[in-house]
């Protein structure tokens, strides 16, 4: 046959075998019945989640082993610290590998943070836990402290702030019961930076006002400086938090914080932004001398520091010359839009 279908293609006249010795019944194609079809695809899609399944199943049974592998590497770890006689050590890694209070992001923290640390994380771990606890044996404050905020900073740098702020805490309990008065003040600005971070404004600002605090008593311009620097940010940040909410005496309340602040850390664009937004809060009251006084603050502030935003100056001058007109003194309104008109 394949000599005749050869010779045939020689001569150009290729000439197939009859149907019937191709499987198929002579005079009719060979056709597949819509079961057919239906079950070829079946099977196919039945193969394709086969598969699926497997390439899963295989997936989860290797992460399991991971798990399983560290399960057992924070176990050795443990016991380790536990025949090294270090009990202080074991309870702290025993808190941060076995609990999720401390691991889960918090608000703030990047999502996807995973609850399981590395092997070099847990090591390094290990071992910092370990110099902590043989410093506070040996009564070195100072070490206990830096071994302490070796680990804060480096949760903080992998986005795992509860972690962070754990160990910042430690810093600031091992500073405050030694009467360590660097240790504490670096400690609550430190806490203060994560609270931030966390969106947890109360906490930041009690950890900022104890840094002041101690700043004061001891007499430290520099420490209280930065301290009115950083209480200024999160008191913006809180009447901004409260006039959202609609909260219009508390935001006044913390505006008027923020104000104090800021004057005594030298701060005009917040000054000049306070000024502002409490002047616009009077003004929704309907209280135009109030409102007055601070728009008039905030004009000052802007004609007087290049830095400040003056991008709220015409509505600032408007609104002034509303509240002028309010009160009776439409000359004085139009003044003062002329004047504003001529800068």
């Amino acid at each position: 046959m394949a000599t005749m279908a050869m010779a045939g293609y020689q001569t150009g006249e290729l000439k197939l075998p009859p149907l019937s010795s191709r499987g198929a019944s002579p005079g009719r194609p060979q056709t597949f019945s819509p079961q057919d079809r239906s079950l070829t695809s079946q099977e196919k899609r039945t193969f394709k989640e086969k598969l699926h399944d497997a390439i899963l199943q295989a997936e989860e049974a290797e992460m399991q082993a991971m798990r399983e592998a560290q399960s057992q590497d924070k176990k050795s770890l443990a016991i380790s610290m536990l025949v090294e006689g270090r009990p202080q050590a074991f309870v702290d890694f025993f808190a941060l590998t076995h609990t999720t209070a401390l691991s889960p992001q918090g608000p703030g923290e990047e999502a996807g943070t995973s609850a399981e640390l590395p092997q070099d994380s847990l090591l390094m771990l290990k071992s910092q836990l370990v110099k902590a606890d043989a410093a506070r044996k040996a009564g070195n404050v100072e070490e206990v402290y830096g071994a302490y905020k070796h680990l804060a900073k480096y949760f903080a740098q992998l986005g795992r702030l509860r972690t962070a702020e754990f160990f910042f805490k430690q810093c600031l309990y091992i500073s405050r019961d030694a009467g360590w008065l660097p240790g504490e003040l670096e400690a609550n600005l430190a806490l203060g930076v994560v609270y931030e971070e966390l969106h947890d404004t109360a906490s930041a600002i009690a950890c900022h006002e104890r840094r002041l605090e101690l700043a004061n008593e001891n007499e430290l311009q520099a420490e209280a400086e930065t301290a009115y620097h950083s209480l200024t940010t999160v008191y913006m940040g809180q009447a901004e938090e409260r006039e959202a909410a609609g909260d219009v005496q508390g935001s006044l309340d913390s505006y008027n914080r923020c104000l104090r602040a800021a004057d005594r850390a030298g701060d005009a664009v917040a000054l000049a932004k306070a000024n502002f937004r409490m002047g616009m809060q009077y003004y929704g009251q309907e209280k135009w001398s109030d409102t007055m006084y601070f728009l008039r603050r905030y004009i000052e502030l802007s004609l007087a520091n290049p830095e400040v935003d003056r991008s709220m100056e015409g509505v600032a001058h408007t609104t002034y010359a509303q509240c002028l007109q309010k009160v009776g003194d439409a000359p004085a309104a139009i003044s003062s839009l002329e004047s504003y008109l001529e800068t």
